[in-house]
Parts: C-alpha cells; sequence; structure tokens
C-alpha cells in the first residue's frame, strides 16, 4: 500500500550518497586511539558479512566524522594507496569545524552509549560465535560469571577450554565463582578504584561539592582530588 504526503522527518540532518574514498579525509584532530586488533576484527567481519554501513562524512570539511576504522580495515581490504580508488556509501551531513568535532567525540564517546546487560548477553551467547560478534575473552569471562543462562554455542575453543575446568570435578558454580575471582584479581592492578554510597543523596552531594555531574559513572581522581595531585 502507497502512503502519500509523508513530510520530511525534520531531525534526519544526513543524506545516503556514494563517493569515491579518495574524497574522504580522516579528521587530523581525531582522538580515537587506533587499535590493530580491532582493525583485524573489522577485516574479518567485512570479507565474512560485507560492509553494513554508519560512515558518516562531513561535506564542508571533507572529514570524517565516524567510521575511521571501519574505513582503515575497507582501505586494507582494498589495498587501498590513494590512486586506486573504491565507491563508499557514507551519510553525507554539513555542518561547521566546532560542530563537527562535537559529534566526532559524541559518536565515540562512552558516556553516550549504554552497556551490555550482560544477563541479557548470556541468553544469546549459544546463538552465536563470541568472536564474530567482537567479544574478546575477557569479556566473555564476565558474562559467564555473571549470567546464570550462559550457554557455549558452537564455540568449540571457549566449549574446550572450559570443558578442561568442568572436568577438574567442580560444578558450575564453583567455577563460575573462580571465573569472577580469577577477573577480580586481574583487575586489582588496573589503575583505578571504586567508590560507592549508601544511598543515591550522598552521591549527589558528593558530586555537588566536587562539581561533578551525578549522572555521570566515572571521573578521573585527578579531577576529584585535585589538591592530592597538585
Amino acid at each position: 500500500m502507497k502512503i502519500n504526503n509523508i513530510k520530511k522527518d525534520k531531525y534526519i540532518k544526513s543524506e545516503t550518497i556514494e563517493i569515491n574514498r579518495s574524497n574522504i579525509l580522516f579528521a587530523p584532530y581525531n582522538p580515537r586511539k587506533k587499535k590493530e586488533e580491532i582493525i583485524k576484527k573489522l577485516i574479518k567481519n567485512f570479507k565474512e558479512v560485507g560492509f553494513l554501513g554508519g560512515i558518516v562524512w562531513n561535506k564542508t570539511t571533507g572529514n570524517l566524522i565516524s567510521g575511521h576504522q571501519r574505513i582503515t580495515a575497507l582501505d586494507y581490504i582494498h589495498k587501498y594507496d590513494g590512486t586506486n580508488d573504491y565507491l563508499l556509501k557514507v551519510e553525507q551531513v554539513n555542518l561547521d569545524l566546532k560542530t563537527e568535532k562535537e559529534q566526532n567525540i559524541f559518536m565515540n564517546s562512552p558516556d553516550a552509549q549504554s552497556e551490555f546487560d550482560n544477563i541479557l548477553l548470556g541468553d544469546l551467547m549459544g546463538d552465536i560465535d563470541f568472536d564474530n560478534a567482537g567479544l574478546n575473552q575477557e569479556t566473555v569471562e564476565i558474562i559467564f560469571a555473571e549470567s546464570p543462562n550462559f550457554q557455549f554455542g558452537d564455540n568449540y575453543e571457549i566449549k574446550k577450554e572450559f570443558k578442561e575446568i568442568t572436568d577438574s570435578g567442580k560444578n558450575i558454580k564453583e567455577v563460575r565463582k573462580e571465573m569472577k575471582d580469577n577477573i577480580n584479581k586481574q583487575w586489582d592492578d588496573r589503575p583505578y578504584i571504586i567508590i560507592t554510597f549508601d544511598n543515591i543523596e550522598n552521591k549527589a552531594y558528593f558530586c555537588d561539592e566536587k562539581k561533578l555531574d551525578a549522572i555521570n559513572k566515572y571521573f578521573r581522581a585527578e579531577t576529584i582530588f585535585k589538591e592530592i595531585f597538585e
């Protein structure tokens, strides 16, 4: 059934177009760290599933806003050297440089993204391959430790590793507790601590005193306790 007189959504500010790779500039200020292991995962994913989009490009400056690592992976696949162009489907926007920089950070900021629910993830594990979903061993261990319905599915290497543990005679609860303890021990050497409050009022009071946004969950100690580090 054809629907007529559909108004254009005023909030849609991008246009899907195809452009040559050579028209896209990597934003020189992009603060996102380049990780080789992420690039390798993207290359593997693109070769198996194909590139599914998600590139945001600013026509005003020619800079990439989102998708630096994805294009790096595509460059590797195409053996791109600046002379052998290939077509890319992108979301084209027209932003000033200030807004472009803000959106570059926004689209990569962990503060602007929600966390996984590990219990729900545990329910999905039997249906997927961990590696194809971009999950590393540490993440899988955390999901396993927190999810009572964790299933291994067709993940052979993970099955083998957990079988070796369970063959020792420990039941699933003992294995889960052991893994959670091991994860906690690994994290003990990391440069952070966790501060908790008895109630939301105390948290709000603390954040108000330190001039912090109480919505955020993570703060740098150097920001909160400046007097200690000065």
